[in-house]
């Protein structure tokens, strides 16, 4: 009998495969344009277990913690907003 992939490997696969990183980016520049803001950084919290799924998209504006992480920059505690498959936002 075959073994079955841990099911985060499985949601990483489908992430990849539709594109679904390039979803998340045009939606964060569309919170930034809705807020009428020029956001200097992005900083996005997501549950510990999606945190492998949107950790590829970190790059020198867009931060990504863990919500559960005790050392992430959050000083408007949006982190405890994050909701499976919607992480919360927080513009700098």
């Amino acid at each position: 009998m075959r073994q079955q992939e841990p099911l985060q490997r499985q949601w990483f696969s489908v992430w990849n495969s539709f594109g679904y990183q390039n979803i998340f980016v045009n939606n964060i520049k569309k919170i930034i344009e809705s807020k009428g803001k020029k956001a200097e950084k992005v900083y996005v919290y997501v549950l510990p277990k999606e945190l492998e799924l949107y950790k590829s998209l970190e790059s020198e504006e867009i931060k990504i913690f863990s919500a559960a992480d005790k050392n992430k920059y959050d000083p408007q505690n949006k982190a405890g907003k994050a909701k499976p498959g919607k992480p919360a936002i927080y513009l700098e």
